[in-house]
Order: C-alpha cells, then sequence, then structure tokens
C-alpha cells in the first residue's frame, strides 16, 4: 500500500459546523460585525494606539468573541497583519462559535494582530492559527483565550476560566492547532486519518480478526518499498509536539462534540486520531492474540508503541464530567502548564464534584494556598486519604505543608491506586476526627515503631545495570532476601517470612491483569512466588505457568523499587519506603486509610516513648508499605489512636 497516494485528511472544510460559522465579508459589513477600512488609509504600526479592553457584563454570562476577518497589511511589519473585531456575546443563546485549542508557546517572541484597529501582540503560536483560518472573502467566528480573555485582570480571569468548560462545551467546533506543517506531518495526519477511519468502521468491541485482516493488508512484511512503508516518524514527530501535553487541552478535547486536529493545511478529526493511535499501539496485543502472525509487519512501528500522548488516554479514561477531581487528577498527571495553578483550575470544568468541594478559580491567590485549600477540601469534605499518597520530596511548590501534594508534579508511582483499592491498614472500629487548622492537618492514627534498618534502595544501582533488568531484578530480589532474613523478626515462622520478602517487592500486588471490565489489579497469587523462586535461584521452574506471568513481575518490581527502598521497623517488620527516609523516621497507620506512611517528627521535639504525643508535630514523608499491617492487623490489638499532627 502506497502511504503517499492517500488521499487528503482535511476535514474541517467539509465540517457543516465550521462551515456555518464562516460569513460573507460582504453580510458580516452589513451587520456592522467588522467595518470597513479606507483603500487609501496607510497605516503605521508604531501610530496604533494599543487595544485596551472594555469590561464585561458582571453576571459573567457574557464572553468575548472574535469576528476574524480578511488580513491587513500596515508600515513597520513584514507581513500582513491577522484582523478581527471583538463581539461582547452571551454564552447561551448567543452567537455561534469556533474555538481554538493551541499551545500559548514562547511569551517573549511576540506579534500584532488588530482588534478594532487597535494593536494587540500575541505569541507566535496563537499568530500562526489565526492566519490558518483568516479568509479574504468570508469571516470567522472564533474564540482564543489569550485574545478574549483580559489576562491582566485576575477577577475576569477567574470568573471567565471559571465558565470555560461551559465555553468549550458550547463551541460548535474546536480547531486544536498542533502549529505549522513541519517532519512531514501532512503525510502522518492523513495516514492516521486513513488508519483511524478504518478501525472505527469496523463492528464495535475488540474486532480482532477484522484488526488483524486490516493491518496485514496495510503493513509490509520486511523489507518493501519506503513509500509502502507506515510513515512511523513522521507519526512520532507529530504526537511529539508540545500541545498533546498541555494540561488545558484535556477540557478542550474532553467536553468539545467536535475536535479536528489542524495542522498546517491538514486536518482531521480528533476522534479518528485517538482510534489510530489506539490501533497502532495495541498491535503487539494483537499480534500475542493472533500467534504472532503480524510480528514482522509491525517491527517498523516500535517508536509508536515508545509514544505515548498522555492526552489520549486522558480522554478516554475521564469522560464528560463524570468523574471526581482526585480520579480526574490521577489521569491528568505529567501535562505542562505555564501557571502551576491550572494543574488544578483547568480540570474544574470537567469534574462532578467541584460543588461539592466548593472550588472556584482565583488568581489572586497565591499557588501554595490554592494547593493547601484543594487538599483540604478533599479531605475535610470526602475523607480521602489516597491523596496523600501523591506527596513526594522535594516539592517544586514553594511554602507547601509536608501533608500538601504538589499538584503540579506527575504522579509518583503509588502503593496506593485510586482506581484498584487493595488495602486496609486503617481499619479500625475507631472513628475518625479530621480537621484543618492553621494549615496543620490533625488526624487520628497508631504509630508502629520507628524504622531501625534501612536496606537496598534504586540509588545504589549503576547505569550499565539498567541494561539487564532481569538481573538487575535477580541482584534487587538477592538483597531483600539477605536484609529480611539478617533483620526481620516479626514474622514468627519461615513461610511467613518467605511471604513477606516475595510480596513486598511488588508491594503485594499483581498489576495490568484484564478481565472481564478491563484492566485491573489484584493481590499477589502463589503463581507469582514461584516467579520469585526462579528469579532468586536462576533456574527454570517448570511450574511457573507462563512467561508473561515472569515478565509482570520483573515489570512490577522495577516500577515499585524505583524511588523506594527497603527498610525494617523496630517491631522486626519489613517494608518498602520512599527514597530519602531516615533511620528513626516513624511507620504510622491513620484510621480510614488503605497504607501506612513514613512520618518525621519535627526538629526540637522528643519522640520519646516516655510522652504523649498529642502535641508533637510531623512532617510526611511519604506512603510505604508494611507486610504484615496493610489489612488492619495493627488495630487488631486493644490500641488507642492519637491525635497525629502534621505541618
Amino acid at each position: 500500500m502506497n502511504w503517499s497516494q492517500i488521499p487528503h485528511a482535511g476535514s474541517v472544510e467539509n465540517d457543516d459546523w465550521y462551515s456555518g460559522l464562516r460569513m460573507p465579508r460582504e453580510e458580516a459589513l452589513q451587520h456592522r460585525l467588522i467595518q470597513e477600512a479606507s483603500p487609501n488609509e496607510i497605516t503605521h504600526l508604531p501610530s496604533l494606539p494599543e487595544y485596551h479592553y472594555s469590561p464585561l457584563p458582571e453576571n459573567h454570562e457574557f464572553i468575548r468573541v472574535l469576528c476574524l476577518e480578511r488580513p491587513r497589511r500596515v508600515l513597520g511589519w513584514p507581513t500582513e497583519i491577522p484582523c478581527a473585531s471583538v463581539l461582547c456575546v452571551p454564552l447561551t443563546g448567543g452567537l455561534p462559535f469556533a474555538a481554538l485549542s493551541y499551545v500559548w508557546g514562547n511569551a517573549s517572541k511576540k506579534c500584532p494582530i488588530l482588534l478594532d484597529g487597535c494593536v494587540f501582540w500575541v505569541t507566535e503560536s496563537l499568530n500562526g492559527a489565526l492566519e490558518r483560518f483568516q479568509e479574504q472573502d468570508r469571516t470567522l467566528f472564533i474564540w482564543a483565550d489569550a485574545v478574549c480573555i483580559n489576562q491582566e485582570n485576575p477577577e475576569e480571569k477567574g470568573a471567565q476560566v471559571q465558565e470555560m468548560g461551559n465555553i468549550y462545551r458550547t463551541a460548535l467546533v474546536v480547531l486544536a492547532w498542533l502549529g505549522p506543517a513541519a517532519d512531514d506531518s501532512e503525510l502522518a495526519l492523513k495516514s492516521l486519518g486513513y488508519v483511524g477511519r478504518s478501525c472505527l468502521d469496523m463492528p464495535d468491541g475488540p474486532a480482532i480478526q477484522e484488526r488483524h485482516d486490516f493491518f496485514s493488508r496495510v503493513l509490509p512484511m520486511g523489507e518493501d518499498k519506503p513509500e509502502n512503508t507506515f510513515p512511523t516518524e513522521p507519526a512520532v514527530a507529530l504526537f511529539n509536539r508540545p500541545w498533546w501535553s498541555r494540561i488545558w487541552v484535556i477540557q478542550e478535547v474532553v467536553l468539545s462534540r467536535n475536535v479536528h486536529i489542524m495542522c498546517g493545511n491538514s486536518s482531521t478529526e480528533f476522534s479518528v486520531v485517538s482510534s489510530a493511535f489506539t490501533a497502532l499501539f495495541e498491535l503487539p496485543l494483537l499480534n500475542a492474540q493472533c500467534q504472532n502472525t503480524l510480528s514482522h509487519r509491525i517491527e517498523p512501528l516500535a517508536p509508536i508503541h515508545r509514544c505515548q500522548p498522555r492526552l489520549i488516554d486522558a480522554a478516554i479514561g475521564i469522560g464528560q464530567g463524570t468523574q471526581s477531581l482526585t480520579m480526574t487528577m490521577l489521569r491528568a498527571t505529567s501535562f505542562g502548564a505555564t501557571d502551576p495553578r491550572d494543574h488544578i483550575y483547568a480540570l474544574l470544568g470537567m469534574i462532578s464534584d467541584v460543588e461539592e468541594l466548593g472550588l472556584v478559580v482565583d488568581y489572586t491567590k497565591p499557588c501554595s494556598d490554592t494547593f493547601s485549600d484543594v487538599a483540604a477540601a478533599i479531605l475535610q469534605r470526602q475523607h480521602n486519604f489516597q491523596i496523600l499518597s501523591r506527596n513526594r520530596d522535594p516539592k517544586s511548590q514553594q511554602n507547601l505543608p509536608s501533608w500538601v501534594p504538589d499538584w503540579s508534579q506527575p504522579f509518583p508511582v503509588m502503593i496506593c491506586d485510586a482506581r484498584f483499592p487493595l488495602f486496609s491498614a486503617g481499619a479500625s472500629t475507631q472513628k475518625q476526627q479530621l480537621r484543618v487548622e492553621e494549615n496543620m492537618l490533625i488526624v487520628r492514627g497508631a504509630i508502629l515503631g520507628p524504622v531501625k534498618h534501612l536496606g537496598w534502595s534504586w540509588e545504589s544501582i549503576n547505569p550499565q545495570d539498567l541494561s539487564n533488568i532481569p538481573q538487575l531484578v535477580r541482584t534487587a530480589l538477592g538483597q531483600i532476601n539477605s536484609f529480611a532474613g539478617t533483620n526481620c523478626t516479626a514474622y514468627g515462622t519461615l513461610k511467613d517470612l518467605e511471604e513477606a520478602i516475595w510480596r513486598t517487592p511488588i508491594v503485594d500486588t499483581e498489576f495490568g491483569l484484564f478481565g472481564e471490565h478491563g484492566r485491573y489489579n489484584r493481590r499477589a497469587t502463589a503463581q507469582v512466588q514461584q516467579v520469585f523462586n526462579e528469579l532468586c535461584h536462576s533456574e527454570p521452574t517448570p511450574s511457573v505457568p507462563t512467561e508473561q506471568i515472569k515478565m509482570r513481575y520483573i515489570g512490577a518490581t522495577v516500577s515499585q523499587l524505583e524511588n523506594r527502598q527497603y527498610f525494617c521497623t523496630s517491631t522486626g517488620h519489613l517494608g518498602l519506603g520512599p527514597l530519602g527516609m531516615r533511620v528513626g523516621d516513624l511507620v504510622c497507620t491513620i484510621i480510614d486509610a488503605d497504607v501506612p506512611f513514613i512520618i518525621r517528627a519535627k526538629k526540637g521535639q522528643s519522640v520519646g516513648w516516655f510522652r504523649k504525643r498529642r502535641m508533637t508535630h510531623y512532617k510526611f514523608v511519604g506512603e510505604c508499605y508494611v507486610h504484615g499491617i496493610m489489612d488492619g492487623e495493627i488495630w487488631s490489638t486493644d490500641l488507642d489512636a492519637q491525635d497525629l499532627v502534621f505541618v
């Protein structure tokens, strides 16, 4: 199949909704939506007045929309300048419009545009988008945040950002501008369009046979002419563009009913590109289900299998306003934002519990206050202790209490997975009495004891060890075997100690299983112990069911050990905790929390066992796994909870 001869992917020009937003220029002049410039008028850029915003009505139900018209040439700038008039319209029942989705780009590189005859400076990225959509004889009604929101007015910005979810729901079409054509982007987009549409036309469900037949037909077997090879490098370059990693794009894609990906002069629907990427990314799974009959065909696609634009996963998983903020943040990790507060504000338009949490957009509030308010609301109103597992050290934002996650940082690999809760370390009949006072989190919990010994950590490995992951895992398992055998005395029998040793590296979890309702996790089974034994003894064990289980165990071990280290408590329990923990740190369980935590007494305070800890202040270090207390065993005795105060 010759991919270069596929018809152009241009689709937005054929979209009826998009065409409906275009108005003949003469008609726009008649309705006084734009003004005719005098043909003899010579405009000098330095003499043009700067654009100044008129305030929007105070009820926040109005927005600004641009009526984009033909460009104009002005003296003092080498190219024609995009021109638009600014209209104030009601959000509902007003003018139909398109919403622009784009990356702001380098703020230091600015280009002029004309708004109502006045000059306004925008980034090169936005200027390029406006140039793409301007026409000589037709106008376009379009909304772009950098222009339609007064970015210098924090009160207006907060009110308009609060409405952005409704803006993208109301827009007839979202135009996602990836930038000008480059790196064979036209070939990439039309090839992805062909694959995506073909997959969307298949029957609902896995369609395993249909997909196998399709890719057998379009992907060559081994060496072939270059034009017959799927354009992997252009596709990867397209997915590596900054647009895919911007936090605001999630809302813009999730809430709109009609999104078009635009790159240069090419375009296709986001749903089609998403379908194509998902199908290509899952080809190794399809190949395994079809007895590896596609192996030689999919080898050239390996770079795509290593390229995973988070946006597609987030858009599929989040849904339209049906998930909580905590679940949405779990999906929306590792995205970029110019303002760290936008890691919260960019999600408010598509979550189900924004009113319950009482969150409002407020750009007058410092980032530390915004992040603290979110954490306090989730803890106080939902008693959701899973957010404490998001804490990592150090934080990139200043002045955050230790118990407040830095929402701008990527999620760490968590022991406590909000989607698949497996543990109940805080299961107690005693009641939680959580409160937040003056940036202090006060909870009821219990302390198991201090950390007595520290063992092997991920930092102990050499870079060359990464070239042989199975051997690296064998080394790690050998270290834990030796460490636990020497220090961990809490387990009454050899069998109990062996259980602790093989379950701890994978935090007693089998990850990424597939079942009737999709992907899930579960507590580790006896099959996993057989894999552990094989790896530790470097001898094949005939009873190990499949190589797949072995690879899952190796993958889980690497994932869980990274940025963590083994430890042993004074009670002889084996655990896995965060890097940066110290001998003398404390292991605590919090009533109703899923997992235990490593905490540290604030300097200058005694932590002697003879004194009551009610007034001792602690710092959160991170979540941990401690074998033998993950199901609330610590509460099976007559242990009384105490106040734990975190600062």
